[in-house]
């Protein structure tokens, strides 16, 4: 398999696979979306909540505020620590209140991490903090949190990824889609008087994703899925060989 990169940003990936399948251009869009390791707040303990939403719904806005994953912390199933610790979890308060008449508006900026490992300066990669939620005069927001490393098949919001995409068969050879037109097909379709190609002839996938802003860049969710696909292969690989040699 080759690759190609036509559009490389921070938050926007455009690549061309070549001498490869559909089918493992799929497993890579997959993994994309599923399967890159990022950090995201596991556990919200709510000690006083005055405010407009209710407890679910400041732990559901908590836990959707995404952090620059670039760490070494370990999988809570990894770790050998009973409950939690500071190689598995990150420890984090927010206190906010409103003793004046204007509104105070709640962001992830507010968020405090108890423990020295930088997390203070997470969110400094967002153009603009995440609002929690607005308080008037009178409210306040306590609570606890607790930030874990996952990934998004456990759970969505660990997913560094908004969308992923890939074309192949720009004139439709293989027929896996109808024509759709508006006027005159011919006009429209200029491949259309192509020959059906057979089954698995195309080779060429055209892919492009988003990142979820100050999660990960685009070219280390790149390099971290091929890894992960890589190594995804090579563990079928030696099953077979391994059953192979015992029959």
């Amino acid at each position: 398999m080759k690759i190609q990169i036509n559009k490389l940003t921070p938050t926007l990936a455009k690549f061309t696979l070549s001498d490869t399948q559909i089918s493992f251009a799929n497993s890579l869009r997959r993994i994309l979306l599923s399967e890159i390791p990022t950090l995201s707040i596991d556990l919200v303990e709510i000690k006083k909540n005055c405010t407009v939403l209710p407890d679910e719904m400041i732990a559901h806005r908590l836990g959707l505020i995404p952090f620059n994953s670039n760490t070494n912390l370990l999988y809570k199933e990894d770790c050998d620590c009973l409950t939690s610790c500071t190689k598995c979890a990150i420890n984090g308060s927010i206190k906010v209140s409103n003793e004046g008449n204007d509104v105070v508006t709640v962001t992830s900026r507010d968020i405090k991490f108890v423990d020295d490992t930088g997390m203070n300066d997470y969110f400094l990669t967002l153009r603009n903090p995440v609002v929690i939620v607005k308080l008037s005069n009178g409210h306040s927001l306590e609570a606890n949190l607790v930030v874990r490393k996952g990934i998004a098949q456990t759970h969505s919001k660990y997913s560094p990824v908004t969308v992923v995409g890939f074309s192949y068969d720009e004139n439709n050879r293989l027929r896996h889609t109808d024509y759709w037109y508006e006027d005159d097909k011919n006009k429209e379709w200029p491949g259309l008087n192509e020959e059906e190609a057979i089954i698995g002839e195309c080779n060429i996938v055209n892919m492009e994703f988003e990142t979820v802003e100050g999660v990960l860049e685009a070219k280390t969710v790149l390099i971290k899925g091929l890894e992960i696909l890589k190594n995804k292969v090579d563990d079928l690989l030696s099953a077979v060989e391994k059953y192979e040699h015992i029959n």
